[in-house]
């Protein structure tokens, strides 16, 4: 496996009150297994402090010289290597998420109330002249640890990594297949929009996620077929969220 680190570049810590809005770019790598290396793809936070107001973007998208086929297994999730989307989560005090995501190559609105619980650690380590503390959570199936400052007004991460105590500077699960690093943050001075406010129409529970994540495609389906004692009934769950909640 092959994964780049990427230094932070400047963190600016605004901890007046006339800076309450910023934009924290990351860097979201994906463990490609079956070729050893990694993917790479940036991620955008823009958070408002004295709203709680949270939009997180995520450009994805490969195109894949090496191969015929529209998409190929990263080993963690499959990626459409011929189409680019953006994956976006917006949030605000109401603890409301609303995601647009691209889930077998169909975009999707959703409304999702994910609750992480953290466990903060007696742990530090020092990156660039900044001092990191140590948290840990358990997430719909994947154990994942965040260094965090507390120095900062913004208090979330990247994706639906929330109520930390400071703001997310690298985190990663525990195989390492997903990691979040921050490249650099600054202050941000326009109004941060709900995207979803012209949208028409009720999201879909995110109950309704793990059928339409890892159901069978209709291609796979029709392939299927072919074989009668194939008692396959979902693709195996590898993405980032693999058990959830409300499934017993």
């Amino acid at each position: 496996m092959i994964i780049r680190i990427i230094p932070l570049i400047v963190i600016f810590f605004f901890c007046t009150t006339s800076a309450q809005k910023f934009k924290e770019n990351y860097v979201f790598t994906v463990k490609n297994n079956s070729a050893g290396t990694s993917f790479e793809f940036p991620g955008v936070l823009f958070y408002d402090a004295k709203n709680r107001t949270k939009l997180y973007t995520a450009d994805f998208g490969i195109k894949d010289k090496t191969k015929n086929t529209t998409e190929f297994e990263t080993g963690s999730f499959i990626i459409i290597s011929d189409k680019s989307f953006q994956y976006i989560l917006y949030s605000n005090s109401e603890n409301r998420v609303i995601i647009q995501d691209n889930i077998q190559g169909k975009n999707y609105i959703l409304e999702d109330s994910p609750a992480m619980k953290w466990q903060l650690l007696n742990e530090t380590k020092t990156l660039n002249g900044t001092t990191l503390h140590k948290a840990v959570t358990f997430f719909r199936g994947r154990n994942y640890t965040v260094w965090y400052t507390p120095e900062s007004l913004v208090k979330t991460g990247p994706w639906k990594f929330d109520n930390l105590p400071g703001l997310a500077v690298e985190i990663y699960d525990e195989s390492k297949d997903f990691i979040w690093q921050l490249k650099s943050s600054e202050h941000y001075t326009q109004p941060i929009k709900n995207p979803f406010n012209d949208y028409k129409g009720d999201p879909l529970p995110y109950k309704d996620y793990p059928k339409l994540r890892y159901a069978l495609s209709p291609a796979l389906e029709k392939a299927l077929q072919q074989n009668p004692n194939n008692k396959i009934v979902e693709q195996p769950r590898n993405g980032l969220e693999i058990k959830f909640e409300w499934e017993k």
